[in-house]
């Protein structure tokens, strides 16, 4: 119920040419907009069934991996907490030096072999939720991650 807003922004008509052992730029940003409530920012990364067959990739500095929940990663924006360092209004960006590189050991027939349908796929989802409740009490991320799931 909090005002918060959030954005998820990527490059278009980036070059996703699919050759083994080249990175692929993926540059997927997450902001929370200035002047937002304190929250947490989660970002969820899902991949298609074949992707780590195809590709792989490394998750940005400053993002924590939650517990015990498969491609869901949050930071914190805490402007009572002075050690804090995430600030509203930055675009963050979710993968590592923005980018997914392409196992080496892929062969032209594994490429070959892939349809519109059923090429490798790694795709993401922003959500925002309050970091305090009405008391001042300060959610966990896992908390704050079950508000998600809840709606």
């Amino acid at each position: 119920t909090s005002d918060i807003g959030v954005t998820l922004e990527e490059s278009k008509n980036l070059d996703l040419k699919m050759v083994p052992g080249w990175t692929i730029t993926k540059d997927p940003k997450a902001t929370v907009t200035a002047g937002s409530e304190d929250c947490y920012l989660f970002v969820k990364v899902e991949k298609s069934a074949n992707f780590d067959d195809f590709m792989t990739y490394a998750i940005a500095e400053g993002w924590s991996e939650l517990p015990d929940t498969d491609g869901v990663y949050y930071m914190v924006f805490d402007s009572q907490d002075n050690a804090n360092e995430n600030e509203m209004g930055v675009a963050y960006s979710v993968l590592k030096d923005n980018q997914v590189k392409v196992l080496d050991e892929v062969k032209k027939e594994d490429m070959t072999a892939l349809s519109e349908d059923t090429l490798p796929n790694l795709s993401f989802t922003a959500y925002a939720v309050q970091l305090y409740g009405a008391n001042g009490t300060k959610f966990t991320a896992e908390a704050a991650w079950a508000m998600v799931n809840s709606n």
